[in-house]
């Protein structure tokens, strides 16, 4: 360094000035570089550009940085996201048809290189950085899709938390001076000091009584005094049940005074595009500043929704809904209330509030009765929610002889026990296999969706939703076709799909023809690309039977260790009840030949539609149903099946595939 030194003072002066000259130049010009990266980095920032999605033309400007699935959202456009726009599962793809998109690491994994030459991107991937023209094909959107709305619960008494009486009440003299609220509350003939009224309401009620002259008809929820409404109103008495799914949302309007429902309707829900599992949208809710808000206001929207169309179907109009009662799993029930849902997706899996809950429908932002009131199914547990207790109620078990299971299949199924008269509950993560997510060419059960599957003298045959071309398979098709592979022996015991060369040589050519062995493991094709007028077959991969067998093992393994539990064996078992719209689409032979279900006579297994809206139906018309919801949730003892010691030995075991025959799998 001295010697260096030594040589720049020996330098002529010129020499060195321009040594200067020249280090001054390049600090000027990075500085100015830096304020260009810097101006250009504010540029893009504030940079909108167009988005136009296709085939239907619809565009939106937004700002740089947003993502293809963001833009199309503010489009209003549902695209499918189970993995909740974590760029996991690859199943909202979409083609860049105009404009430039950079590639990301995550689409490396899902797409060849001439799929992304081509504009193949995963829209929750891909930032919007120049004017786009996007193309969305059908297998991304988020359609309809076939929603269980047949809900029969147990005959009850018809008494309704709502009560309406006409009167013509006395005008008030000097000779009795009472207030107008205990004059109307004294002329149903109760007490004023038992009776609650809002101060909102008090504020109106003396011109609506002097207005009609006292003659009007009251309305009562409980000890609350809702309101004092014009005329004889008393047959106009209505409330909505709600079972509200990850998956779906279902409404029943009801007349309250005789207990017949007038209409049904049915709706996916909205919060799908934040994540397919309630998992990925606690997840979101947390991450997220305005998650929550996101995701509560989506659903509030959609439930407004299905309340206009109940009431155009049914002519009741909104003033008229006076109640509403809930029924949904703890997730759902904490979103709709809008509670923070981050300790529900740590141990130990802690709700905000278990017990049921009676809230303002305005507080909630429904669209009913502007006093009208909602009725919130109590929890058992973190994921054992007021879903299982509608089931448990309409299902009716606790009030039978002998011994009952009842299960909910699903993302997080739920069993329900009684016996010895014993109520056990227990909750086990199957994962969305059932709902079509993590498989290859998984959907849910929507137009295109294969939902039966059949092995009939070699020949393979497909049965599709609506009859259209397959692009997929659901949840059924899926249990279908691998119970009908084992049975074959193209599968085996372990879940392994066999290789022709291995497999019996009475197999026919037509399914032999249907192996193939790829890097990933062997396959079975359902669908050649030429049979579905498009490019795109539809396969059965190895990994497919794997994430099937993770999700068969679960809900088998609640199964065995709830059973265990109770000191019960599958003899001893009355009856299983099947819930839900999984269970009511399931095929009983093929889910008990993959060991998703007991092998017992399929008489025992009896299907209850969805028995949690009929639990909701049944408290909303009757009290003494509400007092059964309560001692459900006294007697229910949870089991929680991940901290006994012999859950990994079973569940092992449980993953396996029943041997042809009843044989053994050790």
């Amino acid at each position: 360094m001295a010697k260096r030194l030594k040589a720049y003072k020996n330098l002529p002066g010129v020499f060195r000035l321009t040594f200067w000259s020249f280090l001054l130049i390049v600090c000027v010009k990075k500085m100015n570089d830096e304020r260009k990266a810097s101006l250009n980095e504010k540029s893009e920032t504030n940079q909108r550009y167009r988005v136009v999605f296709q085939p239907e033309g619809r565009q939106v400007w937004v700002e740089a940085g947003q993502t293809i699935a963001m833009a199309a959202q503010e489009a209003g456009i549902e695209l499918l996201a189970p993995c909740g726009g974590q760029g996991k599962c690859g199943k909202c793809r979409v083609e860049i048809k105009q404009g430039h998109a950079e590639i990301s690491a995550s689409e490396r994994g899902f797409f060849s290189e001439q799929e992304l030459a081509h504009g193949y991107r995963l829209a929750c991937q891909t930032q919007v950085h120049d004017n786009l023209v996007v193309y969305i094909p059908f297998q991304t959107r988020l359609f309809s899709q076939k929603i269980l709305i047949d809900a029969q619960g147990q005959p009850v008494q018809i008494e309704p938390v709502v009560k309406k009486f006409y009167l013509e009440a006395p005008s008030p003299t000097l000779s009795d001076q009472r207030g107008d609220f205990e004059l109307l509350v004294e002329a149903v003939g109760l007490k004023p000091s038992q009776i609650k009224v809002s101060l909102e309401h008090l504020r109106q009620l003396s011109e609506k009584l002097h207005q009609t002259h006292y003659s009007g008809t009251v309305v009562l929820y409980a000890d609350e005094l809702l309101d004092f409404e014009t005329g004889n109103t008393s047959n106009q008495n209505f409330g909505i049940a709600l079972d509200i799914g990850t998956t779906t949302i279902v409404g029943v309007l009801i007349n309250l005074n005789n207990g017949e429902p007038l209409a049904v309707a049915s709706r996916l829900n909205p919060q799908m595009s934040f994540g397919d599992d309630v998992i990925s949208r606690v997840s979101y809710a947390t991450q997220h500043h305005d998650g929550l808000e996101k995701l509560h206001s989506h659903l509030i929207t959609a439930l407004n929704d299905l309340i206009d169309e109940l009431s155009q179907k049914s002519g009741v109009i909104a003033q008229r809904i006076y109640a509403v009662t809930m029924v949904g799993n703890t997730v759902m029930h904490h979103l709709f209330l809008k509670l923070p849902p981050k300790y529900l997706g740590v141990l130990p899996y802690t709700p905000t509030v278990q017990r049921s809950l009676i809230v303002e429908a305005s507080e909630l932002g429904l669209h009913i009765h502007p006093r009208g009131k909602v009725y919130t199914f109590p929890l058992i547990a973190g994921f054992v929610g007021g879903d299982t207790v509608g089931v448990l109620l309409a299902s009716g078990i606790l009030e039978q002889d002998g011994n009952r299971m009842a299960v909910d299949i699903g993302t997080n199924g739920e069993i329900m026990l009684y016996a010895n008269g014993k109520l056990l509950v227990a909750s086990t993560a199957a994962g969305p296999a059932f709902e079509g997510a993590r498989i290859t060419y998984g959907m849910r059960g929507t137009t295109g969706a294969i939902e039966r599957v059949q092995i009939v003298d070699g020949e393979l045959h497909l049965q599709v939703i609506d009859n259209a071309d397959p692009v997929g398979i659901c949840g059924s098709g899926l249990i279908d076709v691998v119970a009908e592979l084992l049975g074959v022996g193209i599968i085996d015991a372990t879940g392994r799909i066999l290789s022709a060369n291995e497999i019996d040589s009475n197999l026919s050519t037509a399914l032999k023809k249907r192996l193939k062995s790829t890097d990933h493991g062997n396959e079975f094709v359902l669908v050649e690309g030429s049979e579905n007028g498009s490019n795109r077959s539809v396969e059965l991969t190895q990994r497919d039977v794997r994430e099937l067998q993770l999700a068969k093992g679960a809900i088998a393994t609640g199964i065995r260790l709830l059973l265990q539990e109770a000191g019960v064996s599958l003899e001893d078992l009355d009856e299983i009840l099947l819930a839900g719209a999984f269970g009511n689409y399931l095929d009983r032979e093929n889910a008990c030949r993959i060991g998703l279900l007991p092998d017992v006579a399929k008489e025992k297994i009896r299907f209850i539609g969805n028995a949690a809206l009929a639990g909701a139906q049944m408290a909303l018309i009757s009290g003494t149903a509400r007092q059964k919801v309560e001692e459900i949730v006294r007697n229910a003892r949870h089991i929680e099946l991940s901290t006994r010691t012999d859950f990994q030995t079973e569940f092992a075991e449980a993953m396996l595939f029943p041997h042809p025959e009843g044989e053994s799998n050790h």
